[in-house]
């Protein structure tokens, strides 16, 4: 690594190029670091470095909106040569415009691309990667319903309750359904993104 910061060569500390490591060879890091130690240098740095490499070629960074001018801050002074999509807003009522950033993220080869929390639901995930959400909890309701009539444990308000998360949760699968042939915007793994950072 020969990160910058502020125009001036960078010497990352010795924690943080073996984070940066770890994440390189395992393919996945948390870092829990203590405040002030350089966590965010450190997730930025496996960033690129992994993008250097071919870990992953379009990384998205997801951070809290609070931190959000921060981490676009220390971005952009250690990495001034990199290419950075910073998107502080995603307007989800007007399609013009999130077609507007769709094309922006897919048309283009960044090296990071950074969106506050709220951002980030509002890309579409693929409709199998949903489906497997939505499948898991209903095991998980169905298992439980089971369960409970079998041991007697359940009154009937407690089973009628679950009964209805389970109906809502088969209205949100036919959701999902439909909107795969009605909703057109490409998901993330269409818009190239293959590694997510939070």
């Amino acid at each position: 690594l020969s990160p910058f910061l502020a125009g001036a060569e960078f010497t990352p500390r010795e924690k943080q190029r073996n984070a940066v490591m770890r994440y390189l060879t395992t393919g996945k890091c948390l870092y829990i670091h203590d405040v002030g130690v350089g966590k965010s240098f450190t997730l930025l740095a496996s960033i690129m470095k992994g993008h250097e490499v071919g870990r992953h070629t379009k990384p998205i960074l997801t951070v809290p909106k609070s931190v959000f001018p921060q981490m676009q801050s220390l971005a952009l002074s250690h990495f001034p040569n990199a290419k950075i999509l910073m998107l502080d807003t995603v307007k989800t009522t007007n399609p013009k415009d999130k077609a507007v950033v769709i094309n922006k993220i897919a048309m283009n080869n960044w090296d990071i691309i950074i969106l506050p929390h709220t951002v980030l639901p509002k890309l579409d995930v693929p409709l199998d990667f949903k489906l497997d959400l939505i499948n898991e909890e209903l095991e998980q309701i169905e298992h439980t319903l089971t369960m409970l009539d079998d041991e007697g444990f359940a009154s009937t308000s407690s089973l009628t309750r679950t009964q209805s998360k389970l109906e809502k949760e088969r209205a949100k699968l036919e959701r999902a359904l439909d909107e795969d042939e009605v909703y057109e915007a490409l998901n993330i793994a269409e818009l190239g993104i293959d590694a997510i950072f939070v």
